[in-house]
């Protein structure tokens, strides 16, 4: 059983990628079908299937449309089955009124990743419409981009609500009780000089050398800079190292005046925090990602979707080497509100 264990986890690893890798879009294809097998062969026909995903950004994105998927799951004629990755089912437990028909997926186990295949399938559009025609649908919008492209849906909560037919309001958040906090000595004391930088993010690129000279002039500035790390990343020069759950993290920003982040999950599900936000958008990894170069201001994953009620900034790297760009701005949002200690 380890030795299964061990060849299923390496396989993953390689083909899935966090849909970066290069052998993923080859099992990709196929895998979407035999999902699309699964789940025609299983589903009733008055069943409303959603799919999962394995990012935290993709995820509470969804949940953001609980409450009218409660409607849903409470109309006589319909049955909600929700998939769901058990990594957030901690957070998921926190959205109310709860939800019959969720159904939680061992983290990329076997069942998990075939059924993303499908839910993320970029390759092949013809699985991904035969799913929709059967009111299977999944969660990451590009995938409909055909289907998009017809309109201008621009924001992924105004894509998501017209891809599952449902009203953009209201809006559901997760409401994770905050924890004590061990991470950073004597926290209550200096938690109105810390800022926390979060540079990391598997779909975006990061230039370290920018939140280098971040880090050096919130310094200069009197804050106490901590760079959230997991895993094998460093800290930014001159940080210190914060290693903390997703939870402690969470409770941290509730208490502290900035956080400094590229664009990634981690900034929508600090949203809830109120905490003010300086967030940096480079360039995405995927090609296939939605490009930022739409029309006017709005961009298709801004965090204004959310209304948040901290100081949110969002600058976008419009060109390599463009630091002092991001730089200045950052200079300007920190007068703005006051938040040059």
């Amino acid at each position: 059983m380890r030795l299964i264990n061990f060849v299923y986890s390496f396989v993953v690893k390689k083909f899935y990628g966090r849909f970066n890798g290069k052998l993923f879009p080859l099992v990709a294809i196929p895998g979407s079908y035999i999902a699309l097998f699964y789940l025609l062969l299983k589903k009733k026909k008055n069943q409303v299937v959603i799919l999962p995903t394995s990012a935290l950004g993709d995820t509470l994105y969804i949940l953001s449309f609980w409450e009218n998927l409660y409607k849903l799951s409470n109309q006589a004629d319909t049955q909600l089955v929700f998939y769901l990755s058990d990594r957030y089912k901690r957070i998921v437990e926190t959205y109310n009124p709860p939800i019959d028909g969720i159904v939680y997926l061992k983290h990329l186990g076997m069942k998990h990743v075939l059924l993303l295949m499908l839910s993320a399938c970029l390759y092949h559009s013809k699985s991904v419409e035969i799913a929709r025609r059967r009111n299977i649908f999944g969660v990451i919008p590009r995938i409909h981009k055909r289907w998009l492209k017809k309109n201008s849906f621009i924001g992924t909560r105004n894509q998501l609500a017209h891809i599952l037919n449902m009203p953009l309001d209201p809006i559901s958040y997760h409401q994770l009780p905050q924890v004590n906090i061990s991470a950073i000595k004597d926290f209550e004391y200096l938690r109105n000089k810390i800022c926390v930088i979060n540079p990391y993010s598997y779909s975006m690129s990061y230039s370290v050398s920018l939140y280098e000279r971040i880090c050096e002039k919130l310094k200069l500035l009197g804050y106490i800079v901590y760079t959230n790390v997991v895993g094998e990343q460093r800290e930014i020069n001159g940080s210190i190292p914060l290693r903390c759950g997703i939870e402690e993290l969470y409770s941290i920003a509730c208490e502290i005046p900035l956080v400094v982040s590229v664009r990634s999950g981690v900034v929508d599900f600090l949203i809830p925090s109120n905490t003010s936000m300086f967030v940096i958008y480079e360039k995405w990894k995927d090609v296939n990602s939605i490009k930022l170069d739409v029309e006017g201001d709005e961009r298709p994953y801004s965090l204004m979707e959310w209304r948040p009620k901290g100081h949110v900034y969002e600058a976008y790297m419009e060109k390599e080497n463009d630091d002092d760009k991001i730089l200045d701005e950052f200079d300007k949002y920190l007068k703005k509100w006051n938040l040059d200690v």
